[in-house]
């Protein structure tokens, strides 16, 4: 079942599937969060450095992933959603949320997403990012 919905996803995005490309969106849809590139690399083991990068740069060009980079500069990789995937481009209207506790990295989707204006710029994308302690951590 997996692997269709791997098949699947590469298909809809005109993405050939090849066997080092559904093993890199397994990883993505295994751990159904935010994930590191040496999480990936656990997962995927035996894909060379440089094939994985163009792996992971082919599926964000194609809104398959987006990339997240936090304020202590760390970088984590997450599925789109459907939404945030569309053909009419990636809208994350979503905050990044980093425990400051278990240090796992969450996608919350919040009611309203802001918008930014400003006279003379115009603004492709905007990301936020939030920390504090994550739900688990509270109990």
């Amino acid at each position: 079942m997996l692997h269709l919905k791997k098949n699947e996803i590469l298909s809809n995005k005109s993405v050939r599937a090849t066997e080092n490309r559904l093993s890199v969106l397994g990883a993505f849809l295994h751990y159904q969060k935010p994930i590191n590139l040496k999480t990936i690399r656990d997962y995927v083991e035996g894909i060379d450095r440089v094939t994985l990068f163009r792996i992971l740069s082919l599926f964000e060009s194609k809104k398959i992933i987006h990339k997240i980079v936090l304020e202590n500069g760390l970088i984590y990789f997450a599925i789109c959603n459907e939404k945030c995937s569309s053909d009419f481009g990636c809208t994350h209207t979503h905050v990044h949320f980093l425990c400051n506790v278990c240090e796992d990295v969450s996608c919350l989707e919040v009611d309203a997403f802001p918008t930014v204006n400003h006279p003379g710029f115009s603004f492709s994308s905007l990301s936020i990012n939030a920390s504090g302690t994550c739900v688990n951590c509270s109990e």
